[in-house]
């Protein structure tokens, strides 16, 4: 089974890629969504792993960009073991 594990700054620019956004124009649609100013600098570093969404933003982003929260996270498989 694969379990979420950390936000994936690739995942986010994939879906960025798929929607045709600019850095700049996903930081404009958080701004307008969110409330509080993004800049396409804020974007980038996510992308890049400089640094990290907030929780808030991690919904506003899932909202803009039509996809779940989980769906920003690195999956991994897990190394549980089901009972027969």
């Amino acid at each position: 089974m694969k379990t979420p594990t950390k936000f994936s700054g690739r995942r986010l620019r994939a879906f960025r890629y798929l929607r045709e956004l600019s850095s700049q124009q996903l930081a404009d649609k958080l701004s307008e969504a969110g409330g509080r100013t993004r800049t396409r600098t804020t974007i980038r570093n996510w992308e890049r792993g400089l640094s990290q969404p907030r929780a808030d933003d991690l919904a506003v982003l899932a909202v803009v960009l039509g996809i779940e929260i989980m769906d920003l996270y690195e999956r991994q498989e897990s190394d549980a073991v089901v009972a027969a």
